[in-house]
This record gives structure tokens, sequence and C-alpha cells, in this order.
């Protein structure tokens, strides 16, 4: 399989450096310029002239909504060209959906401006191929930068509303669903990269703080925060995926946030004693 991969961020590097790791065929399209000559980029105006048959390519978009609610790809790219791609994969958000209990069978009705966005961009996608997957992920986190190690790190302010549950996903899960997604025969629809663990974060965090004798987190009620921030707590709901578990049978390798976090405490108070 060859794979071309729109966007070299956070989730972009890892998809790239998954693909080189394991023999892909990769090319990818960045809108910034990289000083990397090992890595196989090209802008975008390259990859428009480029004459190749896409028939047999999987397409990764990862880039986000710009400034001006616009997606990047299908702003600058023929969708004759990218039309034409095996699969098509476009990232999304779990910010489509409504409140309350949500999986891949429930109609999304986005509540909040970031979700009739992604929802929209959704849409075209949809109607530049029939082969477009869509997959839309809860909060990515990974070892380095989370909820957990922000707190351990000195930042114990924590947004609080009640009754509310974030959905989540490890960025490592996220890749290998992508992945297994690109391998499986699955060539249509939504699929939602979520862990299902429900967790009251700020609950969390003042049961490790009594457990590892840490400082307590200090509650920051959402209201009283700014936009973007705040729509991430305007509509709670509980995401789930059936599609991960009887279409793609995909195992998480991080299923419980809740271990995750208990470990990553556990880790550093080792090697704070490690330093002492």
């Amino acid at each position: 399989m060859k794979i071309i991969i729109f966007g070299y961020g956070n989730l972009g590097k890892v998809l790239a450096d998954h693909a080189i790791t394991n023999k892909f065929n990769t090319l990818i399209v960045s809108r910034k310029k990289t000083k990397s000559s090992a890595l196989p980029f090209v802008n975008i105006e390259k990859f428009n002239s480029l004459a190749e048959n896409f028939s047999n390519y999987c397409l990764i978009s990862t880039i986000p909504p710009n400034e001006k609610q616009e997606d990047f790809v299908i702003s600058n790219v023929n969708p004759m060209v990218i039309s034409k791609a095996k699969k098509i994969i476009y990232i999304s958000s779990t910010s489509v959906y409504q409140d309350g209990e949500v999986d891949e069978n429930t109609k999304a009705i986005p509540q909040i401006k970031r979700g009739k966005i992604r929802l929209k961009i959704e849409n075209h996608w949809r109607k530049i191929a029939k082969s477009s997957i869509i997959i839309r992920p809860g909060g990515i986190y990974n070892n380095k930068n989370n909820l957990v190690t922000n707190f351990l790190n000195g930042d114990h302010k924590v947004i609080f509303k009640k009754n509310h549950f974030t959905n989540r996903i490890h960025l490592e899960d996220l890749v290998g669903i992508i992945f297994q997604t690109i391998e499986s025969k699955i060539s249509t629809g939504i699929i939602n990269a979520v862990d299902e663990c429900f967790v009251d974060t700020h609950k969390l965090l003042e049961q490790i703080s009594k457990k590892f004798n840490l400082p307590k987190p200090i509650k920051i009620d959402y209201t009283s925060i700014s936009s973007p921030k705040k729509s991430f707590y305007e509509v709670s709901k509980k995401v789930k995926s059936v599609i991960l578990k009887e279409k793609l049978n995909y195992s998480l390798k991080y299923p419980d946030f809740k271990i995750f976090a208990t470990d990553i405490t556990k880790k550093y108070i080792k090697s704070l004693k490690n330093n002492e």
C-alpha cells in the first residue's frame, strides 16, 4: 500500500514514522517548509503537479480546519485527483456529537460551532469520494502530553463541570486504528476512536493526589474560562465505538485512562526518589 499523509503536526509525524518504519511507500504533504531531507516531503504545489495515478494510494488527512473554517486539502487539491484514491481517511473529531450517549449509529447533531464546521467538512469529503472513511477521535493524549503529566509538573488547576466526561484516545492507539483501518476491508463509513473510559478528571486527580500525597487539584469552573477551550465543556457526551469492536477488531493498548494515570504517577514518584 502507498500512503499519502496530509499534515505534519503531532499526529502526522507519528503516522509518518509508523509508515516509514513499516516500509510503506510514503509521501508527506505539508503546508510548512521542513528542513529534513531524509523524509519524503512535498509542498501542495508540487503535489498538484504530480501526474501519478492515485488508485493504489491511501490518503490520510490530519489537517484541522483553518481560521477561515476551511479544509486545507479540499481547498487546495483537485477533487478529481484525490477521488481516485483507493481509500481516503479524514481525521475529524467527536465534537460533531450532541449531548448524551452516542456511537457510530447516532446521527450527529453538533451543538457547538467547532462541531458544525467539522461535520460540514466530513460531508464534503463524502461528496468527493464514496471511499471516504471518517475517523472521529476523542481528546488525543500521549505519554508526555496529558492531564496527569501537566498536574505532576505543577499545573494544579483542573477545569470542572458537573457530570462532564472526557472522551479520550492515546496517540499510539489512534495511529494503530488508522493503520488497521487501511489494511481492513472497511472502505467507507465512520469510526469513533475512543477508549470508552469516561472519567471525571477532577475526581481522578483528587484520588491520585490523596493516594500519592501530592498537592490537591484546584477546581476551576468551566464557565470562567475563555473560548475555544470552553467549547470542550459545553457538551457532555459519552462517545462509544461499535466499529472498533465489531468490525475493526482493534484491541486498545491504553483502554483505561485511570490505569494510565496511576502508572504515570508511579513512574514520576520513582524518578523523584531516584534523584534524591
